[in-house]
Parts: structure tokens; sequence; C-alpha cells
């Protein structure tokens, strides 16, 4: 059998209101997720 890697790119323009529901998908599929990586935007002003 051969191995393959592959990506996925997901943007999220309303993170407060859906960050839960990409986290809960996410950890649906945690068996097959190798990493995640978040990238800053720069677009936030406040934490």
């Amino acid at each position: 059998m051969e191995n393959s890697v592959g990506g996925v790119v997901i943007v999220v323009e309303d993170r407060e209101r859906l960050a839960p529901k990409v986290n809960a998908i996410l950890t649906s599929y945690g068996d097959l997720i190798v990493g995640r990586v978040g990238l800053p935007t720069g677009k936030r002003t406040s934490m």
C-alpha cells in the first residue's frame, strides 16, 4: 500500500462563532489528522 500526504486549508471568517463547530469537526477526524497549524492574519484586534 502506498502512503500519501494531503493538505487542507480552512479559512474561518467569523472565528468567535464558528471555531467551536470547526474544532468539533476536526476532533471527529482526529485519527486521520497528523497536525494542525494556526496562522495569524493580523486582522484580529482583541483577544
